[in-house]
């Protein structure tokens, strides 16, 4: 048997359209744990990181915004989305090359050797 991939049958203007517009309305409702929920799960059904690699700044700002808050201050629910973002992240993070790479790990100090884990190895 073999998996075939499934297409969407949305043009590359469409999903650059679509997950622009879903980026911006969670960089501008962030407090919203339902709308970051929401807006990750669908950036889950795109080919990470082929479909986001115009916005992979963005994204990975936003992810790591997510990210931001001190352990145990958080809800169950906010939980969930905070795995949900490090589950993109670390997808985002490990399947570039080059300056992306460099701007999750380095840039961004998404990635510090010491106390804290890795998203990823490299």
């Amino acid at each position: 048997m073999v998996a075939r991939r499934k297409k969407s049958g949305m043009t590359i203007r469409l999903k650059r359209y679509f997950l622009g517009t879903l980026v911006n309305g969670m960089s501008l409702h962030k407090s919203d744990s339902t709308m970051m929920r929401n807006g990750c799960l669908t950036i889950c059904h795109f080919q990470i990181p082929q479909d986001v690699l115009f916005i992979y700044d963005k994204l990975v700002r936003l992810l790591l915004d997510i990210l931001a808050y001190p352990p145990g201050t958080r809800t169950p629910h906010e939980e969930f989305v905070e795995r949900i973002a490090i589950y993109l992240l670390n997808s985002l993070a490990c399947q570039v090359d080059g300056p992306l790479k460099k701007l999750v790990g380095k840039d961004l100090g998404a990635i510090q050797v010491g106390n804290l884990k890795t998203l990823c190895t490299f």
